[in-house]
């Protein structure tokens, strides 16, 4: 198989219509072309040159993918078993999902000191105390879902 542009036919499907193949970080994924979301906003357009990589994180070299436990976000859309892509070269804002180490342990929290903040599904407020040790260690820039766990 070629390792470029590879036809759907190549996949046993029916039409020729390219489609682009990319590899993140081993698993080889292939980009289907563009697809109206309402509106008809093009979600990929196969004439622009972009990497997943480039898609998911504004600076991939220092992103890192992590395998979700727990329910704790789960009112921001963030299953368990979902893959969070969090961007270690930001700096955190108000308001964004974090990854933070509390006291050694990590965690994704919503950023919004003096608090940190859970939604399971409702909105937890955990304040920040003096003798928590507390550092930011990332930002979440995407959520990869599997949507049969959706179902």
């Amino acid at each position: 198989m070629d390792r470029g542009i590879i036809t759907q036919t190549e996949l046993a499907m029916t039409t020729t219509t390219e489609i682009e193949f990319i590899t993140l970080d081993g698993a080889e994924l292939y980009i289907v072309g563009g697809v109206a979301c309402g509106n008809d906003v093009i979600l990929y357009d196969p004439g622009e040159e972009e990497r997943l990589e480039d898609f998911l994180s504004r600076h991939p070299r220092a992103t890192r993918y992590l395998r979700t436990h727990g329910n704790s976000l789960i009112g921001k859309g963030i299953h368990p078993g979902s893959i969070v892509v969090v961007d270690t070269a930001m700096e955190p804002r108000f308001g964004d999902i974090a990854l933070v180490r509390v006291n050694g342990d990590l965690m994704l929290k919503g950023y919004e000191p003096p608090c940190l903040v859970s939604w399971r599904p409702h909105r937890e407020e955990l304040p920040i105390e003096p003798w928590m040790v507390v550092s930011v260690e990332g930002v979440l820039s995407s959520i990869i879902i599997p949507f049969h766990q959706l179902r």
